[in-house]
C-alpha cells in the first residue's frame, strides 16, 4: 500500500491519494525552506515524495528537482517527476525502489539551481506478525444514535523483544461488485472504506477507553486516535490482544441482480512504523481533532527528520490478514 495515500485515510483523504502531504509551517519572515515529505511503504514499488519550498504567503511545488534514493549508502535511483490526474505541472516524485527490513534509506534532494539542498534518512523497522484474528458480530449506536451492525475484531500479536517499537493499525473494508450491463459488457467497481472504532481498546486510547455515552454527553475527550498509531509501552516484550470494531457492510444483500458478483472483505493491516512517523501522526491526531482551534489552541509541533530543510521521511512494513465477510454470485 503506497504511503502517499496516508491522506486518503486522514481526510477520507489513506491514506491510502495524492502526494499533497504537507508539514504545517508558519514562515513569517523566515528564509524559505525546502520541504520534503514522504511516508513510504517499504514493499511497494510506487511510493511518492513531495518537494516544496516555503514562502511568506504560500508553498511552491518544486519542479525539476534532483531526487536521489540511496539504500544502505548505495545510490539506487533518481526519482521521477510526475503529474497527477488533471494536473498540468509536476506534483511529486515517483520512487520505484522497494526496501527490506533494516535497510537504511536516504533521500537527497537538490533544486535545479542548487540553491536548496535537503536530505533525510530512515531505517526500515522489523515486521510485526499478526498471530490470530477473532471476530464477533455486535450492534452498536453510531454518533447519530442509530443502531448499526458492527464486527468486533480481536487481533493478537507479540511485541518485538528488547527494543522500542512503534506501530499502526488499519482496518480496510473492500467491496468488489461486477455485473453485466445492458450491452453485455462486464463492469467492475471497487469501493474501499476505513472506518474503525477504537474506543474500547486500552492501548489505542492511551489508557483511556471510552463508551458511546461518553461521546454523547459532550465531555471534553482527548484527541481521537484517527490514525490508529501506538507504541509498545503497555505490552513491552509481551503479547497483546487489540480490540477494535468496524461497520459491517449490508450492500451485498441488495445486489442480487442478474449476472452480478459481489464480494466484501475486511483487511487488517498491522504496520511497524518508524519513530518520527509515529510522532508525526500523533501530532496530526491533535491537528485534525474537533477540539483543536487553530487561533486559540496551543501550537502543534510537528517532528522533522530532514536536514537542510523541514518535513518528514517515514517508512513502514506491514503484515495483513484478509477476512471474507460476504460473497455472492447470481445465476
Amino acid at each position: 500500500m503506497s504511503r502517499i495515500y496516508i491522506y486518503a485515510f486522514i481526510f477520507l483523504c489513506f491514506i491510502f491519494a495524492s502526494c499533497e502531504n504537507e508539514v504545517s509551517f508558519n514562515p513569517d519572515n523566515k528564509e524559505p525552506k525546502l520541504v520534503l515529505n514522504a511516508l513510504l511503504d517499504a514493499e511497494s514499488t510506487e511510493n511518492y515524495i513531495s518537494v516544496t519550498l516555503t514562502g511568506k504567503s504560500d508553498i511552491t511545488v518544486i519542479k525539476n528537482a534532483k531526487v536521489l534514493i540511496y539504500i544502505n549508502n548505495e545510490l539506487k535511483e533518481t526519482a521521477t517527476p510526475i503529474k497527477l490526474k488533471n494536473s498540468t505541472q509536476t506534483d511529486c516524485y515517483l520512487i520505484k525502489s522497494s526496501f527490506k527490513e533494516n535497510d537504511l534509506i536516504k533521500i537527497d534532494v537538490k533544486t535545479s539551481d542548487i540553491k536548496y539542498h535537503a536530505w533525510a534518512e530512515v531505517r526500515v523497522p522489523k515486521r510485526l506478525e499478526i498471530d490470530k484474528v477473532d471476530t464477533t458480530s455486535i450492534k452498536s449506536e453510531d454518533q447519530n444514535l442509530d443502531q448499526k451492525n458492527y464486527l468486533r475484531y480481536k487481533i493478537a500479536f507479540k511485541d518485538h523483544l528488547d527494543e522500542k517499537n512503534f506501530y499502526r493499525l488499519l482496518i480496510e473494508n473492500k467491496e468488489i461488485i461486477s455485473w453485466t450491463n445492458a450491452k453485455g459488457k462486464e463492469e467492475t467497481n471497487i469501493k474501499r472504506s476505513y472506518e474503525m472504532n477504537i474506543r474500547e481498546d486500552v492501548v489505542l486510547t492511551d489508557g483511556s477507553p471510552t463508551t458511546i455515552n461518553d461521546e454523547k454527553t459532550g465531555i471534553l475527550l482527548p484527541a481521537e486516535n484517527k490514525y490508529g498509531v501506538f507504541d509498545d509501552t503497555r505490552f513491552t516484550n509481551s503479547s497483546y490482544v487489540m480490540t477494535v470494531s468496524a461497520p459491517k457492510t449490508s450492500l451485498g444483500t441488495q445486489m442480487k441482480m442478474k449476472k452480478t458478483y459481489y464480494k466484501a472483505d475486511a483487511i487488517i493491516h498491522l504496520m511497524s512504523i518508524s519513530e518520527k512517523e509515529y510522532y508525526y501522526l500523533k501530532a496530526l491526531n491533535i491537528y485534525d481533532s474537533d477540539n483543536f482551534i487553530k487561533d486559540i489552541s496551543e501550537p502543534i509541533h510537528f517532528p522533522t527528520n530532514v536536514k537542510g530543510g523541514i518535513g518528514i521521511l517515514g517508512v513502514s512494513v506491514e503484515h495483513n490478514k484478509t477476512i471474507n465477510l460476504y460473497e455472492y454470485l447470481s445465476k
